[in-house]
């Protein structure tokens, strides 16, 4: 059990290393790896139980005992989830969120009201994380929370935008703005990003 969870084999009852390693190879010569596609049977826990018929010697045989049906929900405030859409820039599909940067270094955040609509009932938290990199380095960041009511939102039309603007202060150079967006309660987020240059002051 303890090999099978490490992805490993256990070769007992020989005090013969060489002898045990050629067991191990020829239990290697020859190896299948089937997979199916599960129809959705709706229920969240499916067993999976597999039979061998006609095999010679003694093979092994590792398989999972079930599947689920149902997709798992993903949270929008998993931090590991969050760190790994920054640092390798991964398109989300939850929101449209877009960004630009102005002079000097006003990071502007523009989210589609149609989109804040299909997902808002009566009101939700806006989770805006943005962070400043240069080169491959965080050098500024900011956390903000908007409060975003239904009504508000629909005074901005479907075709409207919600517009958040955060300062900051940086030296000259060549920076990457990367703003998320989520939603609190929900798994939606939003991931964009905006390259931009800060000058000497003239």
């Amino acid at each position: 059990m303890l090999a099978r969870d490490t992805g490993g084999d256990l070769i007992e009852k020989r005090n013969n290393l060489a002898e045990a390693l050629e067991v191990l190879t020829d239990r290697q010569r020859v190896v299948y790896v089937l997979g199916f596609h599960a129809r959705n049977t709706h229920r969240e826990q499916n067993s999976i139980e597999v039979r061998l018929r006609n095999v010679e010697g003694h093979p092994l045989l590792h398989y999972r005992r079930g599947y689920s049906s149902a997709a798992p929900v993903i949270s929008s405030n998993d931090g590991i989830r969050i760190a790994d859409i920054l640092l390798n820039d991964i398109p989300q599909s939850g929101l449209e969120v877009r960004t630009s940067v102005g002079p000097p270094s006003e990071v502007n955040v523009i989210i589609p009201a149609s989109q804040l609509l299909a997902q808002v009932e009566k009101s939700v938290e806006a989770n805006i994380l943005i962070y400043i990199f240069s080169a491959e380095k965080a050098v500024a960041s900011a956390d903000r929370r908007l409060s975003l009511d239904r009504e508000r939102i629909e005074a901005a039309g479907r075709e409207g935008v919600i517009r958040f603007t955060q300062p900051f202060k940086l030296p000259p150079g060549d920076y990457t703005a990367k703003v998320i967006v989520r939603l609190e309660g929900t798994p939606v987020l939003g991931f964009t990003r905006a390259d931009f240059t800060v000058k000497e002051r003239q």
